[in-house]
């Protein structure tokens, strides 16, 4: 029997079959207008959700959770933006946007196959990406993953990345891609990384497409 625990988001702890409006402290059983986030049966969607704040994670779960993206969403935080202790699927045809300490970290598997993702430093703001993504395992099957950490941050950082499918691109300051492999069967990548060698002070842009 699938145990679908309890997951916080935006601060607030949401049971299954709940909704959380934009801005609310406390969740709801009946939709509400505007943005919101829903659980039910291990998935949140998000529904053209909106956070801005300084939690330690604006998405944390200590099990496996699929994110099913609709409309834009968007998420501002200082911390982490998503932290899953367990397997991540993230899944859906709308988008969010990211802009966070770390994008997506804690997976032991992150599974992207469709929405688009954009993980971005704030330039006017305080907040830089220092991770975009940290995690064991990507998989990206589909969708779009774009990355810009260009202050000081670097774009992926994991054991293993596999892409099937879908679209990568990262532009940061720091590693572009840190994996101990990696493994192109489909999809495009272009990965433009302000280092150039361990240690260089070469600041010149340097790429790796496919």
């Amino acid at each position: 029997v699938p145990n679908f625990a309890d997951i916080t988001v935006a601060g607030v702890t949401m049971s299954d079959g709940t909704y959380l409006a934009n801005g609310a402290d406390a969740t709801a059983t009946d939709e509400p207008t505007g943005g919101y986030a829903y659980y039910c049966d291990g998935v949140l969607t998000l529904n053209n959700f909106e956070f801005t704040g300084d939690l330690d994670e604006v998405i944390y779960t200590e099990n496996d959770l699929t994110i099913n993206l609709v409309g834009a969403s968007s998420i501002i935080n200082e911390y982490d933006a998503i932290y899953v202790e367990g397997n991540l699927v993230i899944d859906g045809e709308g988008s969010l946007d990211i802009t966070a300490d770390v994008g997506i970290g804690g997976c032991s598997a992150l599974d992207i196959n469709g929405g688009v993702i954009n993980i971005a430093d704030d330039p006017v703001g305080t907040v830089y990406v220092y991770f975009g993504i940290e995690v064991d395992v990507v998989n990206m099957n589909g969708g779009s993953l774009y990355i810009n950490a260009i202050f000081y941050g670097s774009g992926i950082g994991a054991k293993g990345i596999i892409i099937n499918d879908g679209k990568i691109v990262i532009i940061a300051h720091d590693f572009g891609i840190r994996a101990h492999s990696i493994n192109i069967y489909g999809g495009s990548v272009d990965v433009k990384s302000m280092r150039t060698g361990e240690g260089s002070d070469d600041e010149n842009y340097q790429a790796f497409t496919s």
